[in-house]
């Protein structure tokens, strides 16, 4: 597998689903060559409510309203389901599950 090449056919991949301006896709260096990290940042959506809910400034508590949490969750899904079929370096846990060696977050821009 061809790591560099990997990564452009995530990025390609993710930008048929988000934005391109939304996708970062960084391949792991040194001991972590293989591993791959892929951010997408969303725009907050107009109706959120996390502000109501959770306080602002000093008072804010870590969380999402339920408004963001479903657009969070859905947009992770979208990526997984984009990246289903992309080849990823693999490793075995001490149960003996295999994980694919990607780490993929869905966050929002501020």
């Amino acid at each position: 597998m061809d790591i560099k090449q990997r990564n452009k056919n995530l990025k390609k991949t993710l930008t048929k689903v988000f934005n391109k301006n939304q996708v970062s896709v960084r391949g792991g260096t040194g001991t972590a060559t293989g591993w791959v990290d892929i951010d997408i940042t969303l725009s907050e959506p107009i109706n959120c409510q996390c502000d109501k809910m959770f306080g602002t400034g000093m008072d804010r508590q870590p969380g999402y309203c339920p408004i963001c949490k479903d657009l969070l969750n859905k947009a992770r899904e979208r990526a997984d389901n984009a990246i289903k079929d992309i080849e990823f370096y693999t490793h075995t846990d001490d149960c003996n599950a295999e994980h694919k060696e990607y780490v993929l977050q869905v966050s929002f821009n501020n």
